[in-house]
């Protein structure tokens, strides 16, 4: 269904806007590692897109778990709850 493509593109981008903050991230602590030695506050600082990432994808994926359960049917609902089981989908 074009509705289910629809939630999972939208969650594919919001994973890989997570993967491109984690980059950004690691490269601020590398460069923060090899200048003046910097405070927690500042490692903290620099950490915190990362969290920012991580609490996003959160509730993207609590959204788009919601908009499928509301949107599958019984069956295809247990059919999915197999599926997360085995770990053939991954949210």
């Amino acid at each position: 269904q074009r509705q289910v493509a629809a939630i999972l593109d939208r969650l594919k981008i919001d994973r890989e806007q997570a993967r491109l903050d984690e980059k950004k991230t690691l490269s601020e602590l590398a460069t923060m590692v090899s200048s003046t030695p910097p405070s927690v506050d500042a490692f903290q600082q620099a950490l915190a897109p990362r969290v920012d990432a991580a609490r996003n994808l959160q509730t993207s994926a609590a959204k788009a778990m919601q908009e499928l359960v509301d949107l599958l049917d019984s069956d295809q609902r247990e059919e999915l709850s197999q599926l997360i089981r085995n770990g053939a989908f991954r949210i």
